[in-house]
């Protein structure tokens, strides 16, 4: 009976097409998933302020745009003053509420000015206005 003397073991080949399909793959979805988060937001021209920092994205998190003819945009969808101030309303009943209001530098005062009296007649004082950061065009 003869032997293999050879003192060389056959080496194992991994195939790592597969594994750059997998990372492809997901390097696509997060940048769709990123995009789809960006077209909620309705385009608005924000007052250029120094602000307080980055938005909170907490699950409390409520953010409302006030375009600049005075519409109101909830998820990028048209909703009434009324309908809103009834959803906070009882969002306020339920728990804390941090709200945004994302106001374009050309509406008028008198509807901002309108939303804050409707917050203020719910109870909630406590909210944040939204600015684009001094260098953003």
């Amino acid at each position: 009976m003869r032997f293999r003397s050879s003192g060389e073991m056959p080496e194992a080949h991994f195939d790592l097409t597969p594994m750059v399909d997998v990372v492809l793959l997901l390097i696509i979805f997060f940048t769709l998933t990123a995009q789809f988060a960006n077209t909620l937001k309705t385009p608005l021209e924000l007052p250029t302020e120094k602000g307080a920092g980055k938005a909170d994205t907490s699950e409390k998190a409520v953010v409302i745009d006030l375009t600049a003819n005075g519409e109101l945009r909830l998820d990028a969808r048209p909703i009434d003053m009324m309908e809103f101030l009834q959803r906070m309303n009882h969002d306020i009943k339920n728990g804390d509420v941090e709200l945004t209001v994302r106001a374009d530098r050309t509406c008028p005062a008198q509807h901002l000015n309108a939303l804050a009296a409707g917050l203020t007649q719910i109870g909630l004082r406590n909210w944040k206005l939204a600015t684009a950061s001094e260098g953003a065009s």
